[in-house]
């Protein structure tokens, strides 16, 4: 009897509103965590001429707004090369369990840059994604180590009963980014 208790509230809640609320999505299982070869297998070998910043890892650690580890974080590496200015984009590993992440770059043409941009995304979490543009200060073995983590801002969910009806592009919302800001009526057409 009391299992059917707790089960009508619940249900009372899920028809007043017509479908599920929007609950804080979990950080991702340590099964869904792949931080890829990390500095193992690394190529500290600089290419022959390198008139940029010669380029072999990236290491660093992914944080939350409240200064938490964020395990399962996306974190892809783009460079620009030198001296040709090709835009290169790796394949991203994720963080470990603790936040961390080391990228490194296996591919020879890559490894002499002249700038480097990184990608933090935590796939299906309210997260928003983060661009980070990094200082070329690499040590000897070429390796390039954040001196503070990338920030990771969640952004608040909205409750699915205060949401306009899945799949009209035209219905207006209303978009909270945080610290009171609110893009009023915006249409997802217009984005």
């Amino acid at each position: 009897m009391r299992a059917l208790a707790r089960l009508v509230p619940t249900f009372l809640l899920l028809a007043a509103c017509g479908d599920a609320a929007c609950p804080e999505a979990p950080l991702p299982e340590a099964a869904e965590i792949d931080p890829g070869p990390g500095l193992a297998e690394l190529n500290t070998t600089p290419p022959f001429t390198c008139p940029g910043t010669f380029l072999s890892a990236v290491e660093g650690e992914v944080r939350d707004d409240a200064g938490a580890s964020v395990p399962g974080t996306r974190i892809q590496l783009c460079l620009r090369t030198s001296p040709d200015g090709v835009l290169l984009c790796l394949a991203p590993p994720t963080t470990d369990a603790e936040g961390r992440f080391a990228v490194p770059v296996n591919v020879d043409s890559a490894r002499c840059v002249d700038k480097i941009t990184l990608r933090a995304v935590l796939p299906g979490f309210p997260a928003a994604p983060t661009y980070c543009d990094v200082p070329l200060a690499t040590d000897e073995r070429g390796v390039l180590s954040l001196e503070g983590a990338l920030p990771l801002f969640r952004i608040p969910r909205e409750d699915a009963c205060t949401l306009p009806p899945e799949g009209d592009p035209e219905t207006p919302r209303d978009v909270p980014l945080g610290d009171g800001v609110m893009l009023l009526g915006l249409r997802p057409s217009q984005v």
